[in-house]
């Protein structure tokens, strides 16, 4: 079986997601907030597609609550993760205690996390980080180098989770900073099914004032060899190569799924079992670099009994097609996805050329 992916492109308002099943983004305290910024001195993909990432902010607050975000069930096993994360402090002065936490979890609760603390180290917790933590995990290793705050950085975290054996790596830029080999698992229950950004704050002295920002959040269950720095470059459809789904509106099935931010007020439906639609898709600027993965992004419901949707590619005459994916209970919006590693004509990585020449499908699938 391929390797599978998961990717968050951190370039929809958050407001726009939060009602999505399996996303939910939630601030614990009134002077927190999640939004999206789009200055392009604040994150790294804009060149290549992206339209802004996430910004976490709290404003004059002293206390152990933390901002923070459920990303969803993946359906496979997790290994590699990968990020670009900046944290400025607008006031109140670092310590060690405040900073940035990335937790994994499971039904059991927290099972491990990794704390960029304020001074700049990195610190592997078997358990909860203290961002909003009163009493935190076991810290298993601290890093000797630091990363600069008030800069961005990519991070990629290999973890492996197990009672005894699991394992920890953690590479800033490209440099590792922890190894650990031992105990990762605080919980009694094997797997991660989410995974949660946290921003904790200083507990005494003078209130902090900062920001965090977030963008391009890769995963993978690629168990060998390392991500790197990953961009992602979000494109819309752009014309309509076979339709067989009904639009909402008009005569132009992709006009009314081309909104970057997905868009309620719009849409293309079914009541056929096996119904499919094919799009054109905006070409992707060449940046040199090689290509991942593709990914077909869709937000869906339902109301009647269909229960799901496959999606997937189609180049030259050949079309890859993803698992059927349910959209939950009636009524119920989510947003699903589907990522293909290899162009399925060629069975080969894709290159900048054959990504711009393929097409996105959708097909409506009752089991």
């Amino acid at each position: 079986m391929s390797d599978e992916v998961y990717q968050f492109p951190f370039d929809h308002d958050p407001d726009d997601v939060s009602t999505y099943a399996g996303i939910l983004t939630t601030s614990d305290q009134p002077d927190h907030t999640v939004s999206l910024d789009t200055s392009s001195a604040r994150h790294v993909s804009a060149s290549v597609g992206g339209t802004g990432c996430w910004k976490y902010s709290t404003r004059t607050h002293l206390g152990t609550a933390a901002i923070r975000s459920v990303f969803p069930d993946f359906g496979f096993t997790p290994q590699h993760f990968c990020y670009y994360a900046r944290l400025d402090f607008t006031a109140g002065g670092p310590e060690a205690s405040s900073g940035f936490g990335f937790r994994f979890i499971n039904a059991g609760g927290n099972m491990f996390s990794v704390y960029w603390n304020a001074l700049g180290y990195l610190v592997a917790y078997r358990g909860t980080d203290p961002a909003g933590a009163a009493t935190p995990g076991t810290i298993v290793q601290t890093s000797t180098l630091t990363a600069d705050i008030n800069a961005g950085h990519w991070f990629q975290i290999d973890y492996v989770p197990a009672d005894s054996g699991g394992t920890l790596v953690v590479l800033v830029d490209g440099v590792e900073y922890l190894n650990y080999t031992g105990d990762t698992n605080n919980t009694a229950i094997a797997g991660v099914t989410s995974i949660r950004p946290t921003l904790g704050y200083r507990t005494s002295g003078s209130a902090q004032e900062m920001d965090l920002y977030l963008d391009d959040l890769h995963v993978t269950s690629a168990t060998v060899g390392t991500i790197g720095e990953s961009y992602l470059s979000r494109q819309a459809p752009t014309g309509d190569r076979s339709v067989t789904f009904a639009p909402s509106s008009g005569s132009l099935n992709y006009a009314l799924i081309d909104e970057v931010v997905p868009s309620e007020s719009d849409y293309i439906e079914t009541t056929t079992d096996g119904a499919e639609d094919v799009y054109d898709m905006a070409p992707v600027a060449s940046s040199g670099a090689s290509v991942n993965f593709v990914s077909v992004m869709a937000v869906a419901s339902r109301d009647g009994a269909l229960t799901g949707f496959e999606l997937g590619v189609k180049y030259a005459s050949t079309t890859a097609r993803a698992d059927a994916q349910s959209t939950g209970a009636s009524g119920v919006v989510s947003q699903i996805q589907a990522s293909f590693l290899n162009n399925p004509h060629t069975g080969q990585p894709w290159t900048d050329a054959e990504v711009n020449q393929s097409k996105c499908t959708v097909r409506a699938d009752n089991g």
